[in-house]
């Protein structure tokens, strides 16, 4: 996992570096109208929506009625994506590139293992320890978006999309009192979730104005292969930022 990791950091660092010095030549190499009179220098784009930083919240669906899901489960998406325009003037373009993926889902059930037919389940916590201080999943993806984009020269711009994932780790944290019974505090985290998904795939879209801007997603596939595991999948809201 941590090599895939390193491998992704390594690509985004490439893609990053040659976006910077894309978005440094348009400003230097803009066109300017053919014509007799005066030029007119046209606006020249900054953002162009090559980075982009999604920090949301996400609500899980699907989950059992007996878990209590709780109300924050922040999560963050950095994409590094090219650009593409057939014309320079043109507000359409499109986008595509990589990126990676943050997910948590907080709720008061330690994910186990029916070894009975050896389906992944929610185990509820004993409603009379209330000392545990996290209980947690942590869901990592690196991922591949490809977006359809109109920009307004009055910096009005949206964008919708879709993104194909690899779920690189799945893991749960729990810090609090021993569940086998022993009188003492812990705190692990546990990468051996059974039946997880391999990948993802996920619609989303953006609107906002220049660098700022309001996210959504929904993930078609759960998170659990079907019939091994609760159909839970995440729907997420948040801010996405532009910095070029």
């Amino acid at each position: 996992m941590k090599r895939k990791i390193g491998i992704t950091i390594t690509l985004l660092f490439v893609i990053l570096s040659t976006s910077v010095a894309q978005n440094l030549l348009d400003g230097k190499n803009y066109e300017r109208p053919k014509t007799d009179s005066l030029p007119k220098v046209e606006k020249v784009e900054i953002f162009r929506d090559r980075m982009l930083i999604d920090v949301f919240h996400s609500f899980w669906l699907g989950m059992p009625a007996a878990v209590n899901s709780n109300k924050f489960n922040p999560g963050v998406n950095v994409s590094i994506l090219w650009d593409i325009k057939k014309k320079s003037q043109s507000p359409f373009s499109f986008g595509i590139g990589a990126g990676v993926n943050y997910h948590t889902q907080k709720s008061n059930a330690i994910i186990g293992i029916d070894s009975r037919n050896w389906i992944t389940q929610y185990n509820i916590l004993p409603q009379m320890d209330t000392t545990y201080k996290i209980c947690r999943l942590d869901i990592v993806s690196l991922y591949i978006p490809l977006e359809f984009r109109y920009r307004h020269d009055s910096g009005f711009k949206f964008s919708i999309g879709a993104r194909l994932g690899s779920i690189v780790s799945v893991a749960q944290r729990y810090r609090g009192k021993d569940l086998s019974g022993k009188n003492q505090m812990v705190d692990y985290k546990d990468y051996q979730i059974f039946n997880k998904m391999k990948y993802h795939f996920d619609f989303y879209a953006r609107i906002g104005w220049e660098g700022l801007g309001i996210f959504y997603s929904y993930q078609l596939t759960p998170l659990f292969e079907s019939g091994k595991g609760p159909q839970v999948s995440p729907m997420s809201i948040g801010i996405s930022i532009s910095p070029f």
